[in-house]
């Protein structure tokens, strides 16, 4: 006579949660028998990415992961969700102005999303020094040894630039008389 196993028949339940191999005793009618199960441990099926809350990035601000996450589906039925950490995300310049495509990994799997990242721009400009040399005779050569800014961006970050020729206008060496020279900074 075949009789369905219950619950109640278990000398014991065993532990879904143990890995490994366990031996389950079925007590009927005054007999015992044992047979053996194997418990593996769950294995990924998939992620199931959230992207960060942030997309847009000044040129130079660190990646910001808040509010990025990723569900991670078992083969057990079983989800769980984890927050997206700097480890996970590879793929960020923060100096390459434009769109990047940030790839996420996860236990062999991977999922993408987009940011992007804003040229910064100069709010504003101090002296920190003045060149070494600022009087000159006719015909020289300005020399900008010795001069150096000090920059403030968008993005909240400083910098400390040597002023070089480029960013200057109005200089002529064959001008007499005091001049004004005008820079810009980018």
């Amino acid at each position: 006579e075949q009789t369905a196993l219950k619950e109640d028949m278990l000398a014991s339940a065993p532990d879904m949660n143990q890995i490994g191999s366990q031996t389950v005793t079925v007590n009927y009618g005054g007999k015992s028998t044992t047979f053996t199960i194997e418990v593996r441990a769950k294995q990924l099926q998939g992620i199931e990415l959230t992207a960060p809350g942030q997309t847009v990035y000044a040129e130079g601000e660190t990646l910001n992961l808040t509010g990025g996450s990723l569900k991670l589906t078992y083969d057990n039925g079983t989800t769980e969700t984890i927050a997206l950490t700097a480890d996970m995300v590879s793929g960020y310049d923060a100096l390459k102005v434009g769109v990047q495509t940030l790839t996420v990994t996860y236990g062999g799997f991977t999922k993408t999303f987009d940011i992007t990242v804003e040229a910064r721009q100069v709010t504003d400009i101090a002296w920190e020094s003045e060149p070494n040399k600022i009087t000159y005779v006719e015909g020289q050569e300005l020399d900008l040894t010795g001069a150096y800014i000090n920059v403030t961006y968008d993005n909240g970050t400083p910098a400390r630039r040597a002023v070089t020729s480029d960013m200057l206008s109005r200089y002529n060496k064959d001008s007499v008389g005091p001049q004004t020279v005008k820079g810009t900074v980018g």
